[in-house]
Order: C-alpha cells, then sequence, then structure tokens
C-alpha cells in the first residue's frame, strides 16, 4: 500500500474545522510528480507531526499551481478523495521531517 503523508500546519484550525474543510486543504497543490501521485492508495492529514485523518486516493491530477524545480516550473498535484477512513496504527511513523509538507511510502 502506498500512503502520502500532507502537511496541513499552516491550513489546520484547531478550533473549528471539520473533516470536510480538511479534506479540502489536503487534497490540492502538492508538489510531487502526477506519476508519484497516482501510485498513491492513501492520503493522511498531518498536524504538528501527528496523523489527524486519512482518505483512500481515488485519483490524482496535474493543478493550475505549480512548484520550482532545477528543471523549471513543474505542476503541483491534486488528488480526488473518497470517504474518510480510520488512521491505521501503522501510520504513527515520525512525520516531524517532511520535505516541502510532503512523504510519501510505498511500503505501508
Amino acid at each position: 500500500m502506498s500512503v502520502i503523508f500532507v502537511s496541513v500546519n499552516q491550513s489546520y484550525d484547531e478550533d473549528g474545522m471539520t473533516a470536510d474543510q480538511l479534506a479540502t486543504v489536503a487534497h490540492r497543490a502538492w508538489p510531487i510528480t502526477l506519476a508519484t501521485g497516482q501510485r498513491m492508495d492513501h492520503l493522511v492529514a498531518v498536524y504538528a507531526g501527528q496523523p489527524l485523518m486519512a482518505w483512500p486516493v481515488l485519483d490524482a491530477y496535474a493543478t493550475d499551481e505549480t512548484y520550482q524545480t532545477n528543471g523549471g516550473p513543474r505542476p503541483r498535484i491534486g488528488f480526488a478523495l473518497g470517504g474518510p477512513v480510520p488512521v491505521r496504527p501503522e501510520w504513527n511513523i515520525p512525520l516531524d521531517n517532511m520535505r516541502r509538507g510532503v512523504m510519501f511510502d510505498s511500503n505501508l
């Protein structure tokens, strides 16, 4: 199973964000390739190094936003998500060193 962990540190509101609002900030504009995004089975929103909520990934797509690489700008990737699923125990791994707010693992 392939899992992408995305940081919502800058957009999560501890005092009243609904599950739908969390899904809205978690699903879009990540600096990875489309091929990587299409291999992901689940997306896990992470706040302060802790998994908050997870969703199955239905599809990945290029957005109109970009990020810079040595080869020039590349499109950021968004995800079409299914309904929320429980956070699995194996997803509770060290999540405090996420490069560009993203980390993925194909072995979970």
